[in-house]
């Protein structure tokens, strides 16, 4: 499973994934705690290791357990304290109200099933001001692998399901070549 993780890591880190420009506008500040929901490899919870310091948590959240051993075991071997691994069943919700400043979720909302009363979870975690980060694919070429493959989300769907939620828009980028980059904002905010 190593070479899975690796494999997702290395992908995240091609230049048209433009990683360091989404770190610089998901606007993470000293102390917050970030829950990057289907992880994968933990490219990205490496890097928001580092700007949320040790005030600050990333708790990287999969279904995969392979996934989470390979980033605990980079943790261990990097010496890095503020990241903790959940492994999550997609049933019940192991997440406390209030305690997350940001959720990120990178090419995972096109897997999740019953989006809006998922998003609307997410909202009960949120703290003051938080936010949810979607980055997906969008529908691309039909014979492409996101087309076929049905690893897509329409962004009028996915605005659709989050206002249904009780999300807004907060920004949108269109930086991506591929995907969709939206962050939310609960409508109470």
């Amino acid at each position: 499973m190593e070479n899975k993780a690796l494999f997702f890591n290395e992908r995240a880190a091609l230049p048209e994934s433009k990683s360091t420009e989404i770190i610089e506008n998901l606007a993470i500040i000293e102390g917050n705690t970030i829950l990057d929901i289907g992880s994968g490899g933990g490219y990205f919870d490496f890097l928001f290791a580092e700007k949320v310091g040790n005030n600050g948590k990333v708790i990287c959240v999969d279904n995969n357990k392979d996934l989470l051993d390979f980033i605990d075991k980079e943790t261990t071997e990097k010496q890095i304290s503020n990241i903790e691994t959940i492994h999550y069943d997609g049933e019940n919700f192991p997440f406390q109200e209030n305690s997350i400043d940001l959720v990120f979720m990178r090419n995972v909302t096109h897997h999740i099933k019953g989006r809006t009363n998922y998003f609307h979870k997410l909202s009960k975690i949120l703290k003051q001001n938080g936010k949810i980060a979607v980055i997906d694919y969008k529908k691309g070429k039909l014979f492409s692998i996101y087309g076929l493959g049905g690893h897509f989300v329409r962004r009028k769907n996915i605005i659709f399901e989050m206002k249904k939620a009780g999300f807004d828009i907060e920004k949108e980028y269109n930086f991506l070549q591929k995907q969709i980059f939206i962050i939310f904002k609960p409508l109470n905010n």
